[in-house]
Protein backbone atom coordinates (compact mmCIF):
# COMPACT_ATOMS: atom_id res chain seq x y z
CA UNK A 1 0.00 0.00 0.00
CA UNK A 2 2.75 2.43 0.95
CA UNK A 3 6.44 2.64 0.14
CA UNK A 4 9.00 4.70 2.08
CA UNK A 5 12.65 5.23 1.25
CA UNK A 6 15.62 6.67 3.09
CA UNK A 7 19.23 7.41 2.16
CA UNK A 8 22.08 7.32 4.67
CA UNK A 9 25.83 7.99 4.72
CA UNK A 10 27.72 6.37 7.58
CA UNK A 11 31.35 6.13 8.67
CA UNK A 12 32.73 2.64 8.14
CA UNK A 13 35.62 2.95 10.59
CA UNK A 14 33.82 3.79 13.83
CA UNK A 15 35.19 2.18 16.96
CA UNK A 16 34.11 -1.46 17.30
CA UNK A 17 31.26 -2.60 19.49
CA UNK A 18 30.11 -5.99 20.72
CA UNK A 19 26.69 -7.03 19.49
CA UNK A 20 24.57 -9.77 21.03
CA UNK A 21 25.38 -13.32 19.87
CA UNK A 22 28.81 -12.17 18.68
CA UNK A 23 31.99 -13.19 20.45
CA UNK A 24 34.24 -10.61 18.82
CA UNK A 25 33.92 -6.88 18.47
CA UNK A 26 32.90 -5.83 14.99
CA UNK A 27 32.27 -2.70 12.99
CA UNK A 28 29.12 -0.94 14.16
CA UNK A 29 27.50 -0.45 10.75
CA UNK A 30 28.98 -3.14 8.49
CA UNK A 31 30.85 -6.34 9.18
CA UNK A 32 33.12 -6.11 6.13
CA UNK A 33 34.58 -9.60 6.57
CA UNK A 34 31.06 -11.09 6.53
CA UNK A 35 30.18 -9.06 3.44
CA UNK A 36 33.33 -10.35 1.72
CA UNK A 37 32.29 -13.90 2.59
CA UNK A 38 28.81 -13.36 1.11
CA UNK A 39 30.24 -11.88 -2.09
CA UNK A 40 32.59 -14.82 -2.54
CA UNK A 41 29.76 -17.29 -1.96
CA UNK A 42 27.65 -15.40 -4.49
CA UNK A 43 30.53 -15.38 -6.98
CA UNK A 44 30.94 -19.15 -6.66
CA UNK A 45 27.21 -19.67 -7.07
CA UNK A 46 27.20 -17.59 -10.24
CA UNK A 47 30.23 -19.32 -11.67
CA UNK A 48 32.63 -16.47 -11.15
CA UNK A 49 36.28 -17.36 -11.42
CA UNK A 50 38.48 -16.63 -8.44
CA UNK A 51 41.76 -14.77 -8.93
CA UNK A 52 44.27 -14.80 -6.14
CA UNK A 53 43.84 -15.22 -2.43
CA UNK A 54 41.46 -12.39 -1.69
CA UNK A 55 40.20 -11.31 -5.12
CA UNK A 56 37.64 -12.54 -7.60
CA UNK A 57 36.39 -11.24 -10.88
CA UNK A 58 32.74 -10.16 -11.04
CA UNK A 59 30.96 -10.88 -14.29
CA UNK A 60 27.33 -10.64 -15.33
CA UNK A 61 26.28 -14.19 -14.58
CA UNK A 62 22.48 -14.54 -14.48
CA UNK A 63 20.25 -11.60 -15.27
CA UNK A 64 18.45 -12.09 -11.99
CA UNK A 65 21.54 -11.39 -9.94
CA UNK A 66 23.44 -8.68 -11.82
CA UNK A 67 21.60 -6.14 -13.92
CA UNK A 68 21.94 -2.63 -15.21
CA UNK A 69 20.72 0.04 -12.84
CA UNK A 70 20.85 3.85 -13.04
CA UNK A 71 23.08 5.68 -10.67
CA UNK A 72 21.50 6.56 -7.33
CA UNK A 73 21.78 10.18 -6.24
CA UNK A 74 24.14 10.65 -3.35
CA UNK A 75 22.56 11.74 -0.10
CA UNK A 76 23.82 12.23 3.42
CA UNK A 77 20.45 12.63 5.07
CA UNK A 78 17.60 10.46 6.19
CA UNK A 79 14.81 12.18 4.33
CA UNK A 80 12.10 9.80 3.30
CA UNK A 81 9.82 9.77 0.33
CA UNK A 82 6.35 8.23 0.53
CA UNK A 83 4.50 6.82 -2.43
CA UNK A 84 1.72 4.34 -3.08
CA UNK A 85 2.54 0.91 -4.43
CA UNK A 86 0.60 -0.10 -7.53
CA UNK A 87 -2.73 -1.70 -6.84
CA UNK A 88 -1.68 -4.75 -8.85
CA UNK A 89 0.83 -5.55 -6.12
CA UNK A 90 -1.51 -4.77 -3.24
CA UNK A 91 -3.03 -8.23 -2.80
CA UNK A 92 -1.22 -11.52 -3.04
CA UNK A 93 -3.05 -14.83 -2.74
CA UNK A 94 -1.08 -17.63 -1.11
CA UNK A 95 -2.49 -21.12 -0.77
CA UNK A 96 -6.24 -20.65 -0.76
CA UNK A 97 -8.61 -17.73 -0.83
CA UNK A 98 -9.01 -18.05 2.94
CA UNK A 99 -5.27 -17.75 3.60
CA UNK A 100 -3.61 -14.87 1.83
CA UNK A 101 -1.13 -12.05 2.24
CA UNK A 102 -1.91 -8.40 1.80
CA UNK A 103 1.23 -6.44 0.87
CA UNK A 104 0.75 -3.38 3.03
CA UNK A 105 4.12 -1.68 3.42
CA UNK A 106 7.53 -1.48 1.74
CA UNK A 107 10.59 0.15 3.29
CA UNK A 108 13.77 0.70 1.28
CA UNK A 109 17.06 1.63 2.97
CA UNK A 110 20.06 2.79 0.97
CA UNK A 111 23.31 2.99 2.87
CA UNK A 112 26.67 4.31 1.63
CA UNK A 113 29.91 4.39 3.55
CA UNK A 114 32.72 6.85 4.07
CA UNK A 115 36.11 6.24 5.64
CA UNK A 116 36.19 9.60 7.45
CA UNK A 117 34.19 11.19 10.23
CA UNK A 118 33.54 14.69 11.49
CA UNK A 119 34.79 13.49 14.88
CA UNK A 120 38.06 11.53 14.44
CA UNK A 121 37.90 10.49 18.10
CA UNK A 122 35.02 8.16 17.22
CA UNK A 123 37.11 6.30 14.63
CA UNK A 124 39.83 3.67 14.86
CA UNK A 125 43.34 5.00 14.17
CA UNK A 126 45.48 3.75 11.27
CA UNK A 127 47.61 1.45 13.42
CA UNK A 128 44.64 -0.36 14.96
CA UNK A 129 42.95 -0.60 11.58
CA UNK A 130 45.83 -2.79 10.40
CA UNK A 131 45.77 -4.80 13.61
CA UNK A 132 42.03 -5.49 13.30
CA UNK A 133 42.44 -6.39 9.62
CA UNK A 134 39.81 -3.88 8.52
CA UNK A 135 41.97 -2.31 5.79
CA UNK A 136 42.71 -5.68 4.26
CA UNK A 137 39.02 -6.63 4.23
CA UNK A 138 38.04 -3.31 2.66
CA UNK A 139 40.62 -3.68 -0.08
CA UNK A 140 39.51 -7.24 -0.79
CA UNK A 141 35.86 -6.19 -1.13
CA UNK A 142 36.69 -3.34 -3.49
CA UNK A 143 38.93 -5.49 -5.64
CA UNK A 144 36.34 -8.25 -5.77
CA UNK A 145 33.63 -5.81 -6.85
CA UNK A 146 35.51 -3.58 -9.21
CA UNK A 147 37.93 -5.85 -11.06
CA UNK A 148 36.62 -5.94 -14.63
CA UNK A 149 33.08 -5.33 -13.34
CA UNK A 150 30.65 -3.38 -15.53
CA UNK A 151 29.60 0.03 -14.30
CA UNK A 152 26.34 0.51 -12.42
CA UNK A 153 25.48 -3.09 -11.63
CA UNK A 154 23.37 -4.64 -8.93
CA UNK A 155 24.42 -7.75 -7.05
CA UNK A 156 21.62 -9.72 -5.43
CA UNK A 157 22.78 -10.85 -1.97
CA UNK A 158 19.58 -12.81 -1.32
CA UNK A 159 17.06 -12.94 1.50
CA UNK A 160 18.17 -11.05 4.59
CA UNK A 161 16.89 -11.95 8.08
CA UNK A 162 16.16 -8.65 9.83
CA UNK A 163 15.38 -7.54 13.35
CA UNK A 164 14.28 -4.11 14.58
CA UNK A 165 16.03 -2.88 17.72
CA UNK A 166 16.05 0.26 19.79
CA UNK A 167 13.65 2.25 21.92
CA UNK A 168 14.22 5.90 21.07
CA UNK A 169 15.18 5.15 17.47
CA UNK A 170 14.54 1.97 15.53
CA UNK A 171 17.58 0.35 13.91
CA UNK A 172 17.26 -2.51 11.46
CA UNK A 173 19.86 -5.25 11.95
CA UNK A 174 20.62 -7.65 9.14
CA UNK A 175 22.10 -11.07 9.89
CA UNK A 176 24.36 -13.17 7.72
CA UNK A 177 23.51 -16.72 6.69
CA UNK A 178 25.04 -18.13 9.89
CA UNK A 179 22.90 -15.86 12.08
CA UNK A 180 25.75 -13.49 12.97
CA UNK A 181 25.64 -9.70 12.62
CA UNK A 182 26.18 -8.34 9.12
CA UNK A 183 24.74 -4.86 8.80
CA UNK A 184 22.86 -2.18 10.73
CA UNK A 185 20.69 0.45 9.08
CA UNK A 186 20.08 3.61 11.06
CA UNK A 187 16.61 4.80 11.86
CA UNK A 188 14.85 6.96 9.31
CA UNK A 189 13.41 10.30 10.28
CA UNK A 190 9.64 9.96 10.57
CA UNK A 191 7.22 12.88 10.91
CA UNK A 192 4.82 10.60 12.76
CA UNK A 193 4.33 11.69 16.38
CA UNK A 194 2.78 8.90 18.51
CA UNK A 195 1.77 11.30 21.28
CA UNK A 196 -0.56 13.09 18.86
CA UNK A 197 -2.67 9.94 18.71
CA UNK A 198 -2.64 9.13 22.45
CA UNK A 199 -0.86 5.81 22.09
CA UNK A 200 -0.20 3.73 25.17
CA UNK A 201 3.58 3.79 25.47
CA UNK A 202 3.48 1.37 28.42
CA UNK A 203 2.44 -1.47 26.15
CA UNK A 204 6.03 -2.58 25.62
CA UNK A 205 9.47 -2.24 27.10
CA UNK A 206 10.58 -0.75 23.79
CA UNK A 207 8.83 2.08 22.08
CA UNK A 208 7.16 0.00 19.40
CA UNK A 209 5.29 2.97 17.98
CA UNK A 210 8.27 4.99 16.82
CA UNK A 211 8.60 3.11 13.54
CA UNK A 212 6.17 1.07 11.38
CA UNK A 213 8.69 -1.79 11.20
CA UNK A 214 8.58 -2.12 14.98
CA UNK A 215 4.80 -2.35 14.88
CA UNK A 216 4.95 -4.95 12.09
CA UNK A 217 7.46 -6.94 14.13
CA UNK A 218 4.98 -7.09 17.03
CA UNK A 219 2.20 -8.24 14.70
CA UNK A 220 4.50 -10.81 13.12
CA UNK A 221 5.15 -12.29 16.56
CA UNK A 222 1.38 -12.66 16.98
CA UNK A 223 0.93 -14.32 13.59
CA UNK A 224 -0.91 -11.32 12.16
CA UNK A 225 1.82 -10.08 9.81
CA UNK A 226 4.84 -11.27 7.83
CA UNK A 227 8.14 -9.51 7.18
CA UNK A 228 10.44 -10.35 4.25
CA UNK A 229 13.68 -8.57 3.44
CA UNK A 230 16.06 -8.68 0.47
CA UNK A 231 19.58 -7.26 0.34
CA UNK A 232 21.24 -5.81 -2.75
CA UNK A 233 24.63 -4.27 -3.44
CA UNK A 234 24.60 -1.50 -6.05
CA UNK A 235 27.88 -0.53 -7.66
CA UNK A 236 28.09 3.23 -8.12
CA UNK A 237 30.63 5.84 -9.04
CA UNK A 238 31.83 8.58 -6.75
CA UNK A 239 33.91 11.70 -7.11
CA UNK A 240 34.80 11.65 -3.42
CA UNK A 241 37.73 9.37 -2.57
CA UNK A 242 36.51 8.90 1.01
CA UNK A 243 33.14 7.47 -0.14
CA UNK A 244 33.16 3.81 -1.14
CA UNK A 245 31.83 3.07 -4.64
CA UNK A 246 28.86 0.91 -3.65
CA UNK A 247 25.50 1.17 -1.92
CA UNK A 248 23.89 -1.49 0.24
CA UNK A 249 20.15 -1.49 -0.42
CA UNK A 250 17.70 -3.31 1.83
CA UNK A 251 14.12 -3.83 0.69
CA UNK A 252 11.76 -4.79 3.51
CA UNK A 253 8.26 -5.95 2.53
CA UNK A 254 5.60 -6.20 5.23
CA UNK A 255 2.31 -7.99 4.73
CA UNK A 256 -0.84 -8.58 6.73
CA UNK A 257 -1.73 -12.24 7.20
CA UNK A 258 -5.37 -12.77 6.30
CA UNK A 259 -7.68 -13.73 7.96
CA UNK A 260 -5.58 -13.45 11.15
CA UNK A 261 -5.42 -9.65 10.91
CA UNK A 262 -9.23 -9.49 11.04
CA UNK A 263 -9.57 -11.56 14.22
CA UNK A 264 -10.13 -10.09 17.68
CA UNK A 265 -6.99 -9.99 19.79
CA UNK A 266 -7.20 -12.59 22.57
CA UNK A 267 -6.90 -11.04 26.05
CA UNK A 268 -8.54 -13.81 28.08
CA UNK A 269 -5.51 -14.59 30.26
CA UNK A 270 -3.67 -12.34 32.68
CA UNK A 271 -0.45 -12.49 30.68
CA UNK A 272 -2.46 -12.31 27.50
CA UNK A 273 -3.97 -8.97 28.51
CA UNK A 274 -0.60 -7.21 28.41
CA UNK A 275 0.30 -8.93 25.16
CA UNK A 276 -3.08 -8.07 23.69
CA UNK A 277 -2.60 -4.41 24.53
CA UNK A 278 0.76 -4.43 22.78
CA UNK A 279 -0.70 -6.04 19.66
CA UNK A 280 -3.73 -3.74 19.63
CA UNK A 281 -1.60 -0.62 19.88
CA UNK A 282 0.75 -1.84 17.16
CA UNK A 283 -2.18 -2.54 14.84
CA UNK A 284 -3.77 0.81 15.63
CA UNK A 285 -0.48 2.52 14.81
CA UNK A 286 -0.38 0.83 11.40
CA UNK A 287 -4.01 1.52 10.49
CA UNK A 288 -3.38 5.23 11.03
CA UNK A 289 -0.09 5.14 9.11
CA UNK A 290 -1.19 2.99 6.17
CA UNK A 291 -4.75 4.26 5.84
CA UNK A 292 -4.56 7.99 6.55
CA UNK A 293 -7.78 10.03 6.48
CA UNK A 294 -8.73 11.04 2.97
CA UNK A 295 -10.14 14.42 3.93
CA UNK A 296 -7.75 17.30 4.54
CA UNK A 297 -7.96 20.10 7.06
CA UNK A 298 -10.54 22.80 6.27
CA UNK A 299 -9.17 26.00 4.79
CA UNK A 300 -10.23 27.83 7.97
CA UNK A 301 -8.07 25.65 10.22
CA UNK A 302 -5.34 27.82 11.77
CA UNK A 303 -3.44 25.28 13.83
CA UNK A 304 -5.78 24.86 16.78
CA UNK A 305 -9.35 23.87 17.52
CA UNK A 306 -11.12 26.83 19.13
CA UNK A 307 -14.45 28.66 19.00
CA UNK A 308 -13.65 30.67 15.83
CA UNK A 309 -12.72 27.44 14.04
CA UNK A 310 -15.92 25.77 15.31
CA UNK A 311 -18.10 28.55 13.91
CA UNK A 312 -16.22 28.46 10.60
CA UNK A 313 -17.15 24.83 9.92
CA UNK A 314 -20.81 24.96 10.97
CA UNK A 315 -23.10 24.04 8.11
CA UNK A 316 -26.89 23.90 7.60
CA UNK A 317 -28.80 20.65 7.77
CA UNK A 318 -28.31 18.47 4.66
CA UNK A 319 -30.80 18.68 1.82
CA UNK A 320 -33.67 16.21 1.62
CA UNK A 321 -33.65 13.53 -1.10
CA UNK A 322 -36.73 14.73 -3.05
CA UNK A 323 -39.59 17.29 -3.18
CA UNK A 324 -41.88 14.57 -1.78
CA UNK A 325 -39.66 14.38 1.29
CA UNK A 326 -40.12 18.13 1.82
CA UNK A 327 -43.90 17.68 1.65
CA UNK A 328 -43.79 14.77 4.13
CA UNK A 329 -41.92 16.80 6.74
CA UNK A 330 -44.83 19.22 7.07
CA UNK A 331 -46.99 17.54 9.78
CA UNK A 332 -50.72 17.73 9.01
CA UNK A 333 -51.56 18.56 12.64
CA UNK A 334 -49.11 21.46 12.72
CA UNK A 335 -50.80 24.76 11.92
CA UNK A 336 -47.68 26.81 11.09
CA UNK A 337 -46.03 26.12 7.74
CA UNK A 338 -42.41 25.09 8.09
CA UNK A 339 -39.87 26.81 5.93
CA UNK A 340 -37.55 24.65 3.75
CA UNK A 341 -34.57 25.02 6.12
CA UNK A 342 -36.81 24.06 9.06
CA UNK A 343 -37.95 20.92 7.27
CA UNK A 344 -34.32 20.02 6.65
CA UNK A 345 -33.66 20.41 10.38
CA UNK A 346 -36.62 18.15 11.15
CA UNK A 347 -35.29 15.59 8.67
CA UNK A 348 -31.88 15.67 10.35
CA UNK A 349 -33.43 15.21 13.81
CA UNK A 350 -35.40 12.20 12.58
CA UNK A 351 -32.18 10.58 11.34
CA UNK A 352 -30.66 11.16 14.77
CA UNK A 353 -33.60 9.18 16.21
CA UNK A 354 -32.98 6.15 13.99
CA UNK A 355 -35.28 7.13 11.12
CA UNK A 356 -34.65 7.63 7.39
CA UNK A 357 -36.54 9.68 4.79
CA UNK A 358 -36.81 7.96 1.40
CA UNK A 359 -37.07 9.61 -1.99
CA UNK A 360 -40.74 8.63 -2.11
CA UNK A 361 -41.35 10.65 1.06
CA UNK A 362 -41.73 7.73 3.49
CA UNK A 363 -40.34 7.92 7.01
CA UNK A 364 -38.99 4.47 7.86
CA UNK A 365 -36.64 2.94 10.38
CA UNK A 366 -33.00 2.86 9.28
CA UNK A 367 -33.00 -0.89 9.87
CA UNK A 368 -35.64 -1.25 7.12
CA UNK A 369 -33.43 0.12 4.34
CA UNK A 370 -30.68 -1.81 2.53
CA UNK A 371 -27.58 -2.32 4.62
CA UNK A 372 -25.33 -0.88 1.89
CA UNK A 373 -27.32 2.37 1.97
CA UNK A 374 -27.07 2.83 5.73
CA UNK A 375 -24.35 5.01 7.17
CA UNK A 376 -21.39 3.12 8.62
CA UNK A 377 -21.16 2.81 12.41
CA UNK A 378 -19.32 5.59 14.17
CA UNK A 379 -15.55 5.77 13.46
CA UNK A 380 -15.70 3.16 10.69
CA UNK A 381 -14.56 3.98 7.16
CA UNK A 382 -14.59 2.11 3.88
CA UNK A 383 -11.27 1.90 1.98
CA UNK A 384 -10.52 0.43 -1.44
CA UNK A 385 -7.34 -1.64 -1.29
CA UNK A 386 -7.56 -2.98 -4.83
CA UNK A 387 -9.97 -2.84 -7.76
CA UNK A 388 -11.61 -6.03 -6.47
CA UNK A 389 -11.37 -5.60 -2.70
CA UNK A 390 -12.79 -3.26 -0.11
CA UNK A 391 -11.93 -3.22 3.58
CA UNK A 392 -13.48 -1.42 6.52
CA UNK A 393 -11.17 0.16 9.08
CA UNK A 394 -11.57 1.76 12.48
CA UNK A 395 -8.53 3.92 13.24
CA UNK A 396 -9.67 4.66 16.78
CA UNK A 397 -9.69 0.98 17.78
CA UNK A 398 -7.17 -0.25 15.21
CA UNK A 399 -9.62 -2.72 13.65
CA UNK A 400 -9.66 -4.08 10.10
CA UNK A 401 -12.62 -5.97 8.68
CA UNK A 402 -13.22 -7.48 5.21
CA UNK A 403 -17.00 -7.28 5.79
CA UNK A 404 -19.20 -4.31 6.55
CA UNK A 405 -19.40 -3.85 10.36
CA UNK A 406 -22.79 -4.29 12.01
CA UNK A 407 -24.32 -3.25 15.30
CA UNK A 408 -23.86 -6.77 16.68
CA UNK A 409 -20.74 -5.37 18.33
CA UNK A 410 -22.00 -3.19 21.16
CA UNK A 411 -19.22 -0.69 20.42
CA UNK A 412 -20.65 -0.27 16.91
CA UNK A 413 -24.11 0.57 18.22
CA UNK A 414 -25.40 3.76 16.69
CA UNK A 415 -25.03 6.80 18.93
CA UNK A 416 -28.45 8.46 18.70
CA UNK A 417 -29.37 11.98 19.70
CA UNK A 418 -27.99 15.37 18.88
CA UNK A 419 -28.17 19.09 19.60
CA UNK A 420 -30.20 21.67 17.74
CA UNK A 421 -28.16 24.85 18.08
CA UNK A 422 -29.68 27.24 15.59
CA UNK A 423 -29.67 30.94 16.27
CA UNK A 424 -32.55 32.44 18.35
CA UNK A 425 -35.70 33.14 16.39
CA UNK A 426 -35.21 30.49 13.69
CA UNK A 427 -37.88 28.17 15.07
CA UNK A 428 -36.07 25.52 17.10
CA UNK A 429 -39.11 24.91 19.30
CA UNK A 430 -41.34 24.50 16.27
CA UNK A 431 -38.85 22.06 14.73
CA UNK A 432 -38.74 19.97 17.90
CA UNK A 433 -42.56 19.88 18.11
CA UNK A 434 -42.68 18.71 14.48
CA UNK A 435 -40.18 15.96 15.25
CA UNK A 436 -42.27 14.80 18.20
CA UNK A 437 -45.40 14.72 16.04
CA UNK A 438 -43.71 12.70 13.30
CA UNK A 439 -41.92 10.30 15.64
CA UNK A 440 -43.93 9.98 18.85
CA UNK A 441 -42.65 7.87 21.70
CA UNK A 442 -45.42 5.30 21.65
CA UNK A 443 -43.97 3.13 24.39
CA UNK A 444 -43.19 5.99 26.76
CA UNK A 445 -45.77 7.19 29.24
CA UNK A 446 -45.85 9.19 32.51
CA UNK A 447 -47.56 6.14 33.99
CA UNK A 448 -44.24 4.31 33.77
CA UNK A 449 -41.98 5.09 36.68
CA UNK A 450 -39.02 3.70 38.63
CA UNK A 451 -37.48 4.39 42.02
CA UNK A 452 -34.26 6.38 42.00
CA UNK A 453 -32.26 5.54 45.12
CA UNK A 454 -29.99 8.59 44.87
CA UNK A 455 -32.75 11.19 44.71
CA UNK A 456 -35.23 8.99 46.64
CA UNK A 457 -37.95 9.84 44.14
CA UNK A 458 -40.19 8.02 41.71
CA UNK A 459 -38.95 9.04 38.25
CA UNK A 460 -41.70 9.18 35.63
CA UNK A 461 -41.17 8.90 31.91
CA UNK A 462 -41.88 11.98 29.80
CA UNK A 463 -43.46 11.36 26.43
CA UNK A 464 -41.57 13.88 24.32
CA UNK A 465 -39.65 11.91 21.68
CA UNK A 466 -38.47 8.42 20.80
CA UNK A 467 -35.37 6.58 21.84
CA UNK A 468 -33.23 6.77 24.92
CA UNK A 469 -31.16 9.59 23.41
CA UNK A 470 -33.63 12.24 22.23
CA UNK A 471 -32.78 15.29 20.24
CA UNK A 472 -32.85 18.29 22.56
CA UNK A 473 -33.39 21.97 21.95
CA UNK A 474 -30.73 23.50 24.19
CA UNK A 475 -32.48 26.87 24.26
CA UNK A 476 -36.00 25.57 24.93
CA UNK A 477 -35.55 22.40 27.01
CA UNK A 478 -37.45 23.79 30.03
CA UNK A 479 -40.32 24.86 27.79
CA UNK A 480 -40.53 21.45 26.11
CA UNK A 481 -40.42 19.56 29.41
CA UNK A 482 -43.08 21.75 30.96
Amino acid sequence: MFSEESDHLECLRLKPVIYPNNDLATQPRLHVAKLLQLLRERAQTDGVASKGKNTSQVTAGSKGDIKKRPRDPESDGGARKKAKVSLDDAVSISGSEDERLFHAYRRVFRLRFTTTSNDPRQCVDEENLKTLGWLEDEAAVLELLMLDAPDHTTVDLGVAPVRVHGSNSAQVWVNAGDGSFLLAFPAGRSPFVPDDYDFNQRASGTNLLQDPLQAFQVLAGAGRAQIEAHLFLDLTTTDTPDVLPFTLRLQVDCSFVCPNIFATVDSSTKTGAARALEVQEAQRRLTIHLFPPQSSFPASYHGQTDIPFLFSILRPAPALPSPKAYDTLQPESLRPTLLPFQRRSVGWMLTREGKAITSSGDVVAQTDIDEDQRPLPLFWEQVCISPERTWFINRLRGLISPARPTDEDELNEEALGGIVAEEPGLGKTLECISTIIMNPAINRSPENKHWDAETKLNIKEIKVCSGSSPVCDVAQVPLIIL
